[in-house]
């Protein structure tokens, strides 16, 4: 995940969100952005509507464009509100070939995120099981020199009893 964010894709707000998953609930992280997801594309789709077509609503366009950026925001999803901001000021100038352009830019860092993002979490869930396997394994072999011990020592200490 190091490469995303020194490649830019993610900000600070993703590591916070780390921050909060812990044992009591483990797939956090994956679940936040599973709804991001979800939205996200909702908006992507009602925008590419929206540009299909005129007469073009300005307000409209940079309103749907601010929900996908407040979204994207919450994920830490830098590169994608980079592009966001910057289809809010084609918006601004009413310039709907700058809002195409740009649009498309915004699907291209969405997607390559939502590629990255899964990479993410199929390697930690990889992680996640090998490490649950190896502590399994551990207890396991632990357990086992466990009950040997305890076998000697009932053996050990029923040869000492008196017949």
């Amino acid at each position: 995940m190091f490469d995303c964010f020194v490649q830019g894709y993610l900000d600070e707000q993703f590591i916070h969100l780390e921050e909060l998953q812990d044992d009591a609930n483990p797939n956090f992280v994956e679940e936040v952005v599973k709804s991001y997801y979800t939205d996200s594309a909702r908006y992507v789709r009602n925008i590419e509507l929206a540009l299909e077509n005129g007469p073009y609503d300005f307000a409209r366009l940079d309103n749907m464009m601010y929900q996908l950026k407040g979204s994207s925001s919450s994920i830490g999803a830098r590169r994608v509100k980079r592009q966001c901001s910057q289809f809010q000021e084609y918006c601004n100038a009413k310039n709907i070939e700058g809002c195409r352009n740009i649009f498309q830019e915004v699907k291209q860092e969405y997607d390559t995120l939502k590629t990255k993002l899964e990479t993410y979490f199929q390697v930690s869930l990889s992680n996640s099981l090998k490490h649950t396997k190896s502590i399994s394994l551990w207890k396991d072999r632990f357990t086992d020199v466990e009950s040997k011990q305890q076998i000697r020592s009932e053996q050990a200490h029923h040869h000492d009893l008196p017949s």
